[in-house]
């Protein structure tokens, strides 16, 4: 598709005909319906032109490669917004792009018994672990342009004014440690790893959104598997339970490229501050992330002596 078919398409009237499907106040979602055809556009106002050029050598990258993920169809940085406009491959498939629901049978989690609910978190996370070790082949020769930096470490630093004393205190402690054990292991991770960003599409899972891609360390990702897939589905969790979980994630994730548990922790908690500050007008779920922070801070040594015995 070319910018006059584009502009043609993605008119403000054409847009006002569909319902914006995001929650997220950066973003818009839609499903365009022209000629019998149907496409997907994305538009996010929170991003520069570095952020935009990134994504989109990206989501290329992984459409030259087969990955699955929607095929990219035109993209756009006009007037501070990102314009991404794909295939809409729901329509013919077993999943729903919308809101990035994942449609398998645990959205009918009331449906299924406890050993059920469990087989089926278990083959979701391994389908996930998989589809990313995939993504890190492929987009392993994606360059950062400052090889020494990382991303999520300098976002949070620059955010840090944003915390109490006490929160900045232990963020200082957290980044410092960090530091102290990088490796320079760099590499373009997807950082937002949740249901909503995968959905299952003729058996497969695929991945549906590239918008907070950066350079960090892979153990942020795996902090993200935690924590959205089994800490917060699983709030009733005792710690030795969610111990046993983690030693799960880190195996699968060990079959990609050895990991540092002291790392993964660290970036655990860094994610939740992460959180904390997209939710800076929501105080309710801010302090209910601050308690997970403290606890998890609280239980650090526990924690890391069991995953790593």
């Amino acid at each position: 598709m070319n910018e006059t078919e584009f502009n043609t398409l993605c008119t403000t009237e054409n847009l006002k005909k569909y319902k914006n499907l995001s929650k997220n106040i950066y973003r818009e979602t839609y499903r365009i319906e022209k000629n019998k055809e149907s496409y997907i556009l994305k538009i996010n106002s929170s991003k520069t032109n570095k952020e935009f050029e990134l994504i989109k050598k990206t989501i290329q990258t992984l459409n030259e490669n087969n990955f699955q993920t929607p095929k990219l169809l035109f993209s756009t940085h006009q007037q501070n917004k990102s314009y991404f406009l794909f295939e809409d491959i729901t329509e013919t498939g077993d999943g729903r792009l919308g809101t990035g629901a994942v449609t398998t049978q645990a959205s009918f989690g009331n449906r299924l018994s406890s050993i059920d609910k469990n087989q089926e978190q278990k083959r979701k996370i391994e389908d996930i672990i998989k589809i990313l070790e995939k993504f890190y082949k492929i987009t392993e020769k994606i360059e950062n342009n400052n090889k020494n930096e990382n991303q999520i470490i300098t976002y949070i630093e620059n955010n840090l004014e944003r915390f109490s004393f006490i929160h900045k205190n232990i963020l200082h402690k957290i980044i410092n440690e960090l530091k102290e054990i990088n490796t320079n292991q760099n590499r373009l991770i997807i950082t937002d790893i949740n249901n909503t960003n995968f959905l299952e599409f003729k058996k497969k899972t695929y991945i549906i959104d590239f918008d907070e891609v950066c350079f960090c360390e892979i153990e942020y990702d795996i902090a993200q598997v935690f924590l959205n897939f089994i800490l917060n589905e699983n709030p009733k969790n005792s710690l030795e339970q969610n111990i046993s979980e983690l030693k799960k994630i880190i195996t699968e994730y060990n079959k990609i490229s050895e990991t540092s548990n002291l790392k993964i922790i660290n970036y655990l908690i860094i994610s939740m501050y992460h959180d904390i500050i997209k939710y800076d007008h929501h105080q309710e779920i801010q302090e209910q992330i601050f308690k997970k922070v403290i606890f998890i801070l609280n239980n650090k040594e526990t924690i890391l002596k069991h995953i790593s015995a």
